[in-house]
């Protein structure tokens, strides 16, 4: 028989968590042979009002496993809801609590670039502690995140405000007749045609999001139309990037190619469209 437990507050989840390796679960899902791997121990943690809510006080805070309707319906970023309205399967039972999304390993390729350009960090609970992650040094690896067997995800926070202009998808470039695929998020904050706010984040192929903040201090005070200077400096970050992020099996000349072209069409066309919206 499956070992169940459903603990009367957070208190007593927090006791079990070293216990044995479980499997967190909406308790309405016990019995869906879909639910993560069958012989691991489950944990109901869908009644525990601890774990759910959302409050401001300077920070947007989210509890982890608050119902994605109530984000939705909530004041919390629009921008933030957009995304996450675009990343998470609506119709995916499996994942209608925003906790319940990262805990098993199913991240999108928009969200995760937003919670990291926006400087979001998550709050993981245990037994007579507690961490807090930047979201870069959340995940490890596409299929590894940073907490331990006896933690949970408790809150999320998120630091930044509201985009005036945002924009996220895919782009693509080919090397040696190979596609790689990179997703990104960018936003920015927009008044009389210059860059106020800017915050840019991208996902490798190998799913590692990285992010630099020179470049979006470069381009803060900047016209969002860009002349050939400021196209010069981006360009001496995309060299500079390329000894740093470096892709399995590609060299430094490779690098450069990559780096200059993904970056160029991520900058350029929200620049361009940016324009657009202004005129």
């Amino acid at each position: 028989m499956i070992k169940r437990f459903k603990p009367v507050d957070l208190e007593e989840c927090l006791m079990g968590l070293p216990i044995e390796n479980w499997i967190f679960v909406d308790e309405t899902q016990f019995n869906n042979d879909a639910v993560g791997e069958m012989l691991r121990p489950k944990m109901m943690i869908s009644h525990l009002e601890e774990l759910k809510g959302i409050t401001y006080d300077g920070i947007h805070k989210i509890r982890a496993f608050t119902r994605l309707n109530d984000i939705y319906a909530s004041d919390l970023p629009e921008s933030f809801k957009t995304v996450l309205k675009n990343s998470v399967d609506q119709g995916n039972k499996e994942f209608n609590t925003f906790g319940c999304y990262f805990i098993n390993l199913k991240y999108d390729d928009f969200l995760m670039p937003y919670l990291v350009a926006a400087d979001a960090s998550f709050i993981i609970k245990g037994y007579m502690k507690e961490r807090i992650l930047d979201m870069k040094s959340y995940h490890l690896s596409s299929k590894k995140m940073n907490f331990r067997y006896n933690e949970i995800p408790f809150e999320i926070q998120l630091k930044h405000n509201e985009f005036t202009h945002l924009d996220y998808g895919k782009v693509s470039t080919v090397l040696d007749g190979k596609e790689l695929l990179f997703s990104y998020f960018i936003g920015a904050v927009i008044e009389n045609g210059y860059y106020i706010d800017y915050k840019m984040a991208i996902q490798l192929p190998s799913k590692r999001i990285i992010r630099s903040e020179k470049l979006e201090q470069t381009l803060i005070g900047c016209p969002i139309d860009l002349d050939e200077y400021f196209k010069n400096e981006l360009r001496k970050l995309f060299h500079n990037y390329t000894g740093v992020h470096r892709i399995a099996n590609y060299g430094a000349k490779d690098m450069e190619q990559i780096f200059e072209e993904v970056f160029w069409k991520i900058v350029c066309k929200f620049a361009e469209r940016s324009h657009c919206d202004e005129s």
